[in-house]
Parts: structure tokens; C-alpha cells; sequence
């Protein structure tokens, strides 16, 4: 995975185009490195799976006030 394709993946999330994302354990510092780039990288939820791969979704946040 290089940089763009990591891109690609959190806005296909974002966009709701895919419910969750596999990342593999190979690719998972490319594509960290892009999520914390993100301004609503709080919304992007990842969960460790057995083997070191993730499984990432998107969950809209609530505006407070």
C-alpha cells in the first residue's frame, strides 16, 4: 500500500463507499500514517485482529452544543 491508496481507503470510509477496511499488517504504519493526518481521525474506529491485521470503520461523530 503506498500513501495515496491509504488515502483512498479513509475516504471511501468517510463516504460511507465502504463499511469497514482490512488493513494488513504490512501495510498498517502506511496507512496510520495517513489517518493521523486527518481531521476527524476520531471518527475512523480500528480493531486489532488476531495474525496483526486491523479492521478500521467509520463512525459519524455528534456536534455537541
Amino acid at each position: 500500500m503506498n500513501e495515496q491508496q491509504a488515502i483512498e481507503l479513509l475516504e471511501q470510509l468517510r463516504s460511507g463507499a465502504q463499511e469497514k477496511v482490512f488493513i494488513s499488517k504490512e501495510d498498517f504504519m502506511v496507512f496510520r500514517a495517513q489517518l493521523v493526518l486527518q481531521e476527524d481521525r476520531a471518527s475512523f474506529v480500528g480493531t486489532a485482529n488476531k495474525g496483526g491485521t486491523a479492521t478500521y470503520v467509520y463512525v459519524q461523530q455528534q456536534q455537541e452544543g
